[in-house]
């Protein structure tokens, strides 16, 4: 068929076809908002990726502009380097993924020691059995004294201290064990 014999292409067509400039703006604006993260990233995080040198330099240049007006501009060149380097913002959009759960997981496991501080500080002796036996390789005994003391300064400046050290001593015991 020839070109002049081929139907002709009708509006409803067009726009199946092209995205909607609400998408393209999501596009956009979701281009931006990883720009953003990757100022705010570790910086030798992000260095050790293998990104184009313009985007890279771009990247090294953002760090340095303070929060202002100049910085939002920067961040929307930064995504505009991003929507024609789609390999390296995939890249950028993968590492500060794992960012993320990396940081989401030792957020969960600083919770879990604040519960369990707390717990041992409310409930005692019950609550330091039930973490031995939920947690065998923990020192025991080292908590036991820092509970006894934790009691014995309750209500002066000192329970801060104590209560700090209980904190430590827990995160190593569980951090050691990986839970």
């Amino acid at each position: 068929m020839s070109r002049r014999e081929q139907p002709p292409v009708t509006d409803d067509e067009v726009r199946r076809e092209a995205p909607s400039k609400s998408a393209l703006k999501r596009e956009h604006e979701a281009l931006q908002d990883l720009a953003r993260r990757t100022l705010e990233a570790a910086p030798g995080r992000i260095d050790r990726l293998s990104l184009d040198e313009t985007l890279a330099q771009a990247i090294r240049d953002g760090r340095r502009i303070p929060a202002s007006s100049a910085r939002a501009r920067h961040i929307r060149y930064l995504g505009k380097l991003l929507a024609a380097d789609p390999a390296g913002a995939a890249c950028l959009d993968r590492a500060l993924g794992e960012d993320g759960a990396a940081h989401a997981q030792e957020v969960a496991q600083l919770h879990r020691v604040e519960q369990w501080r707390e717990r041992l500080l409310a409930e005692g002796d019950a609550a330091l059995a039930a973490l031995v036996a939920e947690h065998p390789a923990i020192d025991a005994r080292a908590l036991r004294d820092l509970l006894r003391q934790a009691h014995k300064d309750a209500g002066t400046p000192r329970q801060v201290g104590t209560v700090r050290r209980l904190f430590r001593l827990l995160r190593a015991g569980l951090a050691g064990e990986g839970g």
